[in-house]
């Protein structure tokens, strides 16, 4: 509550900070809420769902873990002497360390991790059982056409970096487990171009392709920046009938937890927002330079103070170059060029600027991270002619940087034609 005392620019200030939220993998979150842990009973972090509605396929939210019912299982632990049978009926161990913050309580963190429950656990997990459904039982293409497929497939500048691994055998699709030689960034780019990667092979409507698409209209609200409240009651339904779906489709294939941490979403983004914003995957990349670190150090007696301390210098240097722009932009090429030798001639004088002005072009240009270069397809509003509701494209073909920080896009515009729901793809 006192607060700690900086001087900024020669000036005190009192710094005051409040825990709001945790977030990370299912393990990680369990051991440090002091609850037993994601293979117990009760595993379920925010409602009293077991193993056995799990096991019987089970979709409905149970008890919800409340404060009342979290004190509840406090004082029955307490009084049990905090025995194993006790554990067992709560699900806990104890109470949480964090709750010496007192702005913050476990029961209302309704945060779950998209990147782990969708892209290392469902995501995988469904594309496995498809697979093996369609190489080895239908036996509708081999395994190694597939991955040529995947190899040959045109996945353009912006998936370059994330295409998958052609890497599938029959080895791998036939051992214990849900998961695949790949990263979680490649399950994403295959899941949105599988549809793509097996139509010749597989019949428009085939109900296992529907089940991938079903997952991909759930990804596409899971991991958007903005959603509406409206958006929820459609969410709630998609997660429905997906799981519906895949019980019907593997009904000898127990799901994993992963598969009830969906039935939460819904809750979970009317309380906390987007869960774009908890998504981990950010949070693990920043790691990266923490575990490099690491093996540069040789500090093997206490490398945790010594990483901590390294990574708050490196910070508040950031912090202290006084350049923390809410919109950063950062131009990866360019030239200064003439108002009179730009494709955006006409828009520049409506601008106010004459022919003899210079300004900045470039190729390519990262705008708060994001890369925008010529040639790529940008969605620039919806166009709501005739009622049907379909993004308007424009392909890039100049790129102005004016005033030193406004961005202005030249697009040639494209006609978007459909939705086309068998590949979850606009067709312009």
């Amino acid at each position: 509550d006192e607060g700690v005392v900086i001087l900024l620019e020669g000036q005190e200030y009192i710094l005051r900070a409040s825990l709001t939220a945790f977030c990370g993998d299912g393990l990680a979150v369990h051991e440090v809420f002091n609850l037993l842990g994601p293979s117990s009973n009760f595993f379920c972090r925010m409602c009293l769902y077991t193993r056995q509605d799990l096991h019987n396929g089970s979709i409905e939210i149970k008890q919800s873990r409340n404060m009342a019912v979290y004190n509840e299982h406090l004082n029955l632990l307490h009084n049990a002497n905090y025995s194993d049978n006790a554990k067992t009926l709560t699900g806990m161990h104890g109470e949480c360390c964090l709750h010496l913050s007192r702005f913050f309580h476990i029961c209302k963190n309704l945060i779950f991790d998209p990147m782990h429950d969708i892209l290392c656990g469902i995501g995988p997990m469904i594309l496995k059982l498809v697979l093996l459904r369609y190489t080895l039982e239908l036996k509708l293409f081999h395994i190694d056409d597939f991955n040529n497929r995947i190899a040959s497939f045109q996945y353009g500048f912006v998936e370059r970096k994330n295409k998958p691994s052609a890497n599938f055998n029959e080895r791998i699709l036939r051992v214990k487990g849900h998961t695949l030689n790949q990263k979680a960034m490649q399950i994403w780019c295959l899941l949105r171009v599988f549809p793509f990667l097996i139509s010749e092979w597989v019949l428009t409507g085939e109900e296992h392709l529907q089940l991938i698409l079903l997952l991909l209209r759930i990804m596409e609200i899971v991991f958007a920046p903005k959603v509406t409240v409206s958006l929820m009651s459609y969410l709630r339904a998609l997660i429905t009938d997906f799981l519906e779906t895949f019980k019907q489709l593997f009904p000898d294939v127990h799901m994993i937890n992963k598969f009830h941490h969906l039935t939460h979403y819904p809750d979970c983004m009317l309380w906390s927002g987007p869960l774009q914003l908890y998504n981990c995957m950010r949070y693990e990349a920043k790691h990266n330079e923490i575990k490099l670190r690491a093996q540069n150090v040789h500090n093997f007696k206490n490398p945790p103070k010594t990483l901590i301390r390294i990574v708050q210098c490196s910070q508040s240097a950031r912090w202290g170059k006084g350049n923390a722009t809410i919109i950063r932009v950062e131009p990866l090429n360019g030239e200064t060029v003439t108002v009179q030798n730009c494709q955006s001639r006409t828009y520049l004088h409506d601008l106010g600027y004459v022919d003899t002005d210079s300004i900045f072009t470039t190729n390519a240009i990262k705008i708060n991270g994001v890369e925008f270069r010529l040639n790529l397809l940008v969605c620039l509003k919806i166009d709501k002619q005739n009622g049907k509701n379909l993004p308007l494209f424009g392909c890039i073909k100049e790129i102005l940087m004016l005033n030193k920080n406004e961005v202005y896009f030249l697009t040639t515009l494209y006609k978007t034609h459909l939705f086309d729901t068998d590949f979850n793809a606009y067709h312009v």
